[in-house]
């Protein structure tokens, strides 16, 4: 899976409007559904803020879903934290992360597999959970900044 995959991007690179499409695969109960939203990721000061919003098709209900969180750089790189200031885990491309919840585990893949596109993969295992969580990521181009291509090509 990381053989295909992009493995050196500065999270400032990908600043902007994403298309969102998330699967949620509960493997004890059977039951999946569908997050279909956007992700934009802006710099704030210091940070990039990291803030989804959608609607989860979920066992016949349809749902409005939102999340965020805020990706500092650190000594060692990049990290993902909760709005309460808590980590989540580092930002690495290509390798799986842990993040222990309670008494779960998360293991979670960044691939990046072209400059407009990428996807997060968490496989969570524990007492309280058993899921497989993909969230597929394309470039909105309605919404973000045009590729430097674009831009370059006006600009001259």
């Amino acid at each position: 899976m990381a053989g295909d995959s992009i493995t050196a991007i500065d999270p400032t690179d990908l600043l902007g409007d994403w298309r969102l499409t998330r699967t949620l695969a509960d493997r004890r109960t059977g039951l999946s559904g569908t997050v279909y939203g956007r992700l934009t990721l802006r710099c704030e000061r210091d940070q990039i803020a990291w803030v989804e919003q959608g609607t989860l098709l979920w066992n016949g209900s349809r749902l409005s879903v939102s999340r965020s969180y805020r990706l500092l750089r650190a000594e060692q790189g990049w990290w993902l934290y909760f709005p309460d200031g808590r980590p989540f885990h580092a930002w690495i491309l290509g390798q799986w992360v842990h993040h222990p919840c309670r008494e779960d585990s998360y293991r979670g893949l960044i691939t990046i597999t072209a400059p407009d596109q990428w996807r997060t993969l968490w496989e969570i295992d524990g007492p309280d959970k058993a899921q497989r969580i993909i969230t597929w990521l394309s470039r909105s181009r309605a919404f973000g900044r045009e590729p430097e291509s674009a831009a370059d090509h006006r600009a001259g």
